[in-house]
Formats: structure tokens, sequence, C-alpha cells
């Protein structure tokens, strides 16, 4: 598997920024450095100025969108930036993710010989590639000073199993002593690294002091103070974020366009992407597209074609602040209360769709991230869990109310008001 144009282009990117890293006296220098050379200015006018979240570390960010090979693009920046890092250094990657199904899935990959992402980095380290989990790294499997300065270490963890502050009790053991990690202790050279009121054999004091690589999948959810600090006591030698929707203050250093994606064929299907400048345009217009969608397939129906039913999905915000349009505030606003009509809906959100309004059942209200608008169609994965006549809503944590998803399929993900 080889990487595509704009994938080449992010390795590039990255290239040209840790050259201009390693040129720099600071990492502030080194951010100015990389933009002016793309004819970019930083701070008024250009991009953010850079965001100094990680001390001593350079952390940046890969904005690609869903479907784009965000973990292979990973596993080619590996070697990438171990070139750029001093010589000698233990080539240790801590790759980090959101959740369990996340984890169980990259380990998988990771581990599997045959797999692409396995194949690229056994191409850039000579097959010489140990995947560990978390367990494994506390049982010493495998794991050692000798290991470690053989091969490429790559510890797949999710965010939560590194949390200083967590009453779990096999998380806490990433901090306790660890007698299966003794000999590494003997190799603690830079005291100053250690973490204070920690055992010099926990796992993190291991970690801290091989100065990992840290790779951050779905980085967008580790932007809390508590992510920030979990990700300063790994004591990083560099981050590297991936995500579709990164936050206002990410160090992004390589855009890759939607449009690149069906360029190379990435996406199957049509997609049709909006700019708006304020909620209010996107609804109206969300709205008004998914009628006249919906116009398309009467008059389709009528001349014997197939039902369609167009959906909208609203993406609602985390509860993050007052300010935040999460699920409860975009549901009042989609369906006030003093609305009677709407009272199946509010029964638990499950009534079948032929007992609704013709003008609620196109309207879904979901949490998932996204930062455009697209027409697609739906899987046959979504239809088997969303049964034809049956109005299902969806609230997860993340995600904008800028996003909205109109979408063609023989049955709705969710059901609210269209107007």
């Amino acid at each position: 598997m080889e990487l595509n144009n704009y994938q080449k282009q992010v390795m590039r990117d990255l290239s040209a920024y840790l050259e201009c890293v390693n040129r720099g006296t600071n990492l502030f220098s080194a951010w100015r450095e990389y933009w002016f050379s793309k004819d970019v200015a930083v701070g008024l006018g250009g991009v953010p100025s850079y965001n100094n979240s990680i001390e001593r570390a350079p952390h940046v960010c890969m904005k690609v969108p869903t479907g784009g090979g965000k973990t292979f693009m990973a596993c080619a920046s590996v070697r990438r930036i171990f070139d750029a890092l001093p010589t000698g250094k233990p080539q240790v990657v801590v790759w980090l993710v959101p959740s369990d199904s996340i984890l169980t899935q990259t380990i998988r990959t990771l581990s599997n010989v045959d797999h692409p992402y396995r194949q690229r980095l056994d191409q850039d380290f000579a097959g010489r590639v140990g995947v560990y989990t978390k367990e494994m790294l506390l049982n010493g499997q495998n794991f050692s000073p000798d290991t470690v300065r053989e091969m490429l270490t790559v510890c797949v963890m999710s965010y939560g199993s590194l949390r200083i502050d967590s009453r779990k009790k096999d998380v806490r053991k990433v901090y306790q002593e660890n007698g299966n990690l003794f000999r590494f202790a003997e190799y603690f050279k830079d005291t100053d690294a250690l973490l204070a009121d920690t055992p010099d054999t926990a796992l993190i004091q291991v970690l801290r002091h091989l100065e990992p690589v840290v790779i951050v999948d779905e980085s967008h959810n580790a932007e809390s103070k508590l992510s920030t600090e979990m990700l300063n006591n790994l004591n990083p030698s560099f981050v590297l974020d991936l995500t579709a929707t990164p936050r206002k203050n990410s160090n992004i250093i390589s855009y890759v366009d939607a449009r690149e994606l069906k360029k190379e064929h990435m996406v199957k299907l049509p997609v049709v992407v909006y700019n708006r400048t304020t909620r209010q345009s996107v609804i109206q217009d969300a709205i008004r597209l998914r009628g006249s969608i919906e116009q398309e397939a009467i008059a389709a129906e009528a001349v014997g074609g197939k039902y369609i039913r167009p959906i909208v999905l609203f993406q609602a915000q985390p509860r993050t602040g007052d300010n935040s349009d999460t699920f409860d505030k975009i549901k009042t606003m989609l369906a006030p209360p003093d609305r009677e009509d709407f009272s199946p809906l509010r029964r638990g959100f499950s009534a079948p769709l032929r007992d609704l309004p013709a003008r609620w059942r196109n309207v879904g209200l979901c949490g998932t991230p996204a930062h455009t608008s697209a027409a697609g169609v739906q899987s046959r994965t979504q239809r088997r869990h969303a049964p034809h006549g049956a109005a299902q809503a969806v609230c997860l944590p993340t995600g904008s109310i800028g996003s909205i998803f109109p979408m063609l399929g023989r049955s709705a993900l969710s059901a609210l008001r269209s107007e």
C-alpha cells in the first residue's frame, strides 16, 4: 500500500516542519519559519500562533477528513520523526486512542503483519517492530531495555489508561511500583525527568525516561486540562495529533480538503459540501435542501422508482459551557415544549414513522463530530440498525451545530420536526 498524492503532501509538510524545528532556536520561531516558507502569516490575518501546551516538545496536528487514511499516514510519519530526532534515541511510540473499541482495532491492525499499517512500519524499520498493550508493558512481556534498544516499540493505550486521577485499580497500576520493570530503573540517568512522588519502577516512569513519540488518534477528544497533563506526564519528544475536527488551539501543519479524497477515489459516495457563516443559515439551508431532495424523490416514486426518504442530521456540541449548543437546546429549538403533537417523540424517540406528522420524519439530531455538510446515501448497515418505519434518536457526546449531513436512505436514523 503506497501513499497517494495528498498523503505524500502531508508527509512533505511534516518533513518541512521537522527541518524548521531542527534549525530554529525554539518552537515559536520554527512555527513562524514553517508558515513563512508557505507565504502564510502567523497571527493576525494568518494561521494562529503556536500553542505551546506541551513542555519542550513539538506538538502538531494533521487535519485530514474522515476516511482519508490518517492511521496509515501516522505509520508513515514515524520514520520521518525519528530521523529528525537525536541519533541513538530509543525508538518508542505511545499510540493513544479515545475508546476501547478503537484500542482493540488499533492493536489488531498494528499487530497483523499482513495489514498495510504494520507492513509500512516493517518496511521503515526493517521488520524490527514490537506492538504492546498496556497489560504487556505492565507484565514486562518482551519489554526490556534490550528490546527497546533493538527495535521500534509501539505502545498502544487509551487516554483513560494514563489518567493520573483515575479511581480505577487497573489504571493506577501505571503509576505504581512494578517489579517487572526494575531493569529500566537501572538505566535512569536523568532523575529530573522522573515524576515526583512516583516509584522509579512504575510504568509511567519508564515511559517518561524513554521520551516517546506520542501519536494521539482522534485528538479532538484530548484537549482538556487533564488530557494535556496526561501528555506532559509522558515527557514526550514529539506529539502528533490526528483528527478530522481539530480544536481551535491545535497547531495544524497540514490541511487536507475533502475534495482531495474524492480525487483519489477515497470517497465512494457523492459528497456535496457547503460553507455557511451563521447557525441560522446552516439550519435553514439544510432543511431547504432536504425539501428539494424530497420533491425529487416524490417525482421519482411517481414514475415507478424506489421510495427514498431524505433526512437531515444536526450535530450538537458537547456540554462544555453555558453557550454550547447541546442536544437538549437544539431539540427544544426544533421541537418547542408547547407543541403537544410532538409527544410521540418525547416518549422515548421510538415512535413508528406512520404515527408522526411528515414534517418530523426527516430531521435527526446527533453529537458526532464533523465540520461540513454532505449529501449521500445510507449504507446497508445503517438500514439494518434503523428498520423501515422506525424513528430513532441519536445523541453522542461531541460535535457541532454547524455541521449537518443531509442524507438519503430508506429509513431515518432519527426523527424530529423539520420546521
